[in-house]
C-alpha cells in the first residue's frame, strides 16, 4: 500500500468565496499531495493569479495562498491506495503533465451544478472531477460528500502556513506575471467559451 494526500482548501480569492457560498461548503478548492507536508500539489485551478478565469490543470505551490501574508485554511486526508493504483495515479498525472495545455478548467460544470449534472470531457475538468478520475471513482460527488467519505481519513486541519514543507517548495514566477486588462479580458472569454461549449448539448437535452 502507497499514500496520497487529499487536501481541501478554503482559498482567500473572491472566485473561491463565491463556489463557497454557492456551494454552501467551508472548502471550495482540492488537491492532491504525496506528502503529508506540503510542497507541491496537484489540481485544476487558475494559471495565473491576474486571470482567475483562465484554469486547467497545474502544479500547485503554497505560496499562491499565502500571497500578502494571508494564510488558508485547509484540511488534510490521509488515502492509502494499493500499489497498482498508485502506479496508475502516478502514470496519469504524468499525462496531465505532458498534455497540461489541452487542459480545459470545466466552467460548464460550475453551472450546472445546482441542478446536479456532470459533464465530462477528456483534460476538461474542475478540481472536484479531476480528483475523481485520478481515484477513478464513476459518480460524481460534491465537496461535501467528498468530506464525508474521508471524515476518517482525515490527519490535519487547520492553517496551511503550520503544513508547509518550506525547503522543497518553488516560488511560482511566472503564476504572479501580471496581465494588461485587454489580455486578461481575451483570455478570459477564450477559456469560457472552451470550458462551457462542449457541455451545451448535455444542457439542452436537460
Amino acid at each position: 500500500m502507497q499514500n496520497i494526500y487529499l487536501v481541501f482548501l478554503s482559498t482567500n480569492y473572491r472566485t473561491g468565496k463565491a463556489i463557497r457560498k454557492l456551494t454552501k461548503s467551508k472548502y471550495n478548492h482540492v488537491a492532491i499531495s504525496f506528502s503529508p507536508y506540503i510542497s507541491k500539489m496537484y489540481s485544476y485551478a487558475r494559471k495565473n493569479y491576474y486571470e482567475p478565469m483562465v484554469a486547467g490543470y497545474v502544479n500547485e505551490y503554497p505560496g499562491r495562498y499565502l500571497l500578502n501574508n494571508n494564510d488558508t485554511m485547509i484540511k488534510i486526508c490521509k488515502i492509502p491506495v494499493k500499489t497498482d493504483h498508485y502506479k496508475r495515479i502516478k502514470y496519469k498525472l504524468q499525462g496531465y503533465d505532458n498534455n497540461a495545455e489541452l487542459t480545459q478548467y470545466n466552467w460548464a460544470n460550475i453551472l450546472l451544478y445546482p441542478l446536479g449534472i456532470n459533464c465530462k470531457k477528456k483534460y476538461v475538468h474542475t478540481c472536484i472531477t479531476f480528483f475523481m478520475d485520478i481515484m477513478e471513482y464513476d459518480e460524481f460527488v460534491s465537496i461535501k460528500e467528498l468530506e464525508k467519505i474521508y471524515k476518517n481519513n482525515v490527519i490535519y486541519e487547520g492553517w496551511l502556513s503550520n503544513r508547509v514543507d518550506e525547503e522543497n517548495c518553488i516560488f511560482e514566477e511566472k503564476y504572479f506575471e501580471k496581465r494588461n486588462f485587454l489580455k486578461i479580458t481575451g483570455n478570459s472569454i477564450l477559456s469560457l467559451t472552451k470550458g462551457v461549449m462542449p457541455c451545451l448539448s448535455i444542457w439542452r437535452d436537460r
